[in-house]
Formats: structure tokens, sequence, C-alpha cells
């Protein structure tokens, strides 16, 4: 389990990037979660978040300690399909 501090810091640290599926489940508090172009949540108590190797970076945005438990599974990044390693646009 992780219990993530609230900050008011607008400061930004590297964006990670996993070769992994990451599940999320915030157990308490409240977080957000950063992506490339955009900010997602705030995501609360019984939220369940899943994500696929996508760069990204937690966020806790209030006074109030957020506690997640998170589960990592190894994987690959890519947008290939893994039955015949033919890219997944060109699938019909």
């Amino acid at each position: 389990m992780l219990v993530c501090q609230g900050s008011r810091s607008d400061s930004s640290p590297t964006i990670p990037t996993t070769d992994s599926i990451d599940y999320v489940i915030v157990v308490d508090g409240e977080i957000s979660l950063e992506l490339d172009e955009r900010m997602v949540g705030p995501f609360q108590c019984g939220d369940i978040v899943v994500q696929n190797g996508t760069r990204h970076a937690w966020r806790n945005r209030v006074n109030k300690p957020a506690k997640l438990v998170f589960v990592f599974v190894g994987a690959k990044r890519g947008r290939e399909n893994l039955r015949n390693g033919a890219p997944v646009d060109s699938l019909e």
C-alpha cells in the first residue's frame, strides 16, 4: 500500500512509462492522474484505475493523505496484436 501526502506544488517531476499493466485501487482519500496532455480524476475510495503502459504520474492535490493499492503485471507496450503481430489499426 502506498500513502500519498498532499502537495500544493505545481512542479511536474518526470512522468514515467512502465512495461506493465497497472491496477490501482483507491482505499482512502482522493488522488488524480496526470497523463501526457491532461489531468484525470479525482479518484476516490473504491475507484479502480487500470493503466496499460501509459506515461503517467499520480497527484494528490488535497491536504489529506490518499491510500492506494497497486498491482503490477509485466506486459509489453505497443499496439500489436499478439496473435499474429499485425498492427491493431490494420485489423478489420
